[in-house]
């Protein structure tokens, strides 16, 4: 199946499509990828089969991909907690101090991690997912 939709909220419409626990491959043809936008995401170089890499963070998708992300609980109590700054007193002396301020709850949720791969099919030279479990 081919999607050519620039942004994809809900993939729900597609994932309802493979069994529970079906492993799913996303697959683009390097001939449909411009340059620059093989660069951005961080490869480098001649494009050879077998380069894998993490995809740079370039957007809100890719740095959730790379980075992970933080889910705020704006329904639990707010936390006290600290923060270092550089500043300077009133005698004109710099030095760092703990700030406190009050922020809502949070839960780190990890990076995925996916990685991309160039790979050679019947001489056609593809980016490609490691398998990606379906959960539904």
């Amino acid at each position: 199946m081919k999607i050519i939709k620039k942004r994809i909220r809900n993939v729900e419409q597609y994932t309802s499509l493979f069994a529970q626990n079906e492993e799913i491959y996303i697959v683009s043809s390097l001939k449909d990828i411009d340059s620059s936008v093989l660069q951005l995401v961080g490869f480098t170089g001649d494009l050879v089969e077998g380069i894998t890499i993490l995809p740079k963070a370039v957007g809100p998708v890719s740095d959730y991909n790379a980075n992970g992300k933080y889910l705020s609980h704006k329904d639990r109590p707010k936390e006290t907690v600290y923060h270092s700054v550089w500043h300077r007193d009133w005698h004109g002396n710099y030095g760092f101090a703990d700030m406190p301020y009050e922020r809502y709850q949070r839960t780190y949720i990890p990076a995925p991690n996916v990685e991309i791969t160039i790979i050679d099919n019947n001489g056609e030279t593809l980016v490609a997912t490691k398998g990606i479990e379906n959960y539904k």
